[in-house]
């Protein structure tokens, strides 16, 4: 990811890409505690974003909730 972060993505894909590889990481059966990692950045940073992020944000409520809503670490406060 640090690499992918110097081509500048935009903060939605930022928080984006956070989601996809947490929920990749959990359904290959990968380390957990990493993934909900991940998922607490994605949404962390989507709800910051608003609006804008809207979809992302019914998509993580959506993995949560079909995942029996596991508790997600807390994370460092970020600006997007």
């Amino acid at each position: 990811m640090a690499g992918w972060e110097h081509a500048k993505p935009s903060d939605v894909d930022r928080a984006n890409v956070r989601f996809l590889l947490a929920w990749a990481l959990w359904e290959a059966g990968g380390d957990r505690t990493r993934s909900l990692h991940l998922l607490a950045e994605s949404r962390q940073l989507a709800n910051a974003l608003g609006p804008e992020a809207g979809k992302l944000q019914k998509d993580i409520e959506v993995w949560l909730g079909k995942h029996g809503s596991p508790r997600l670490p807390e994370v460092a406060s970020s600006s997007p």
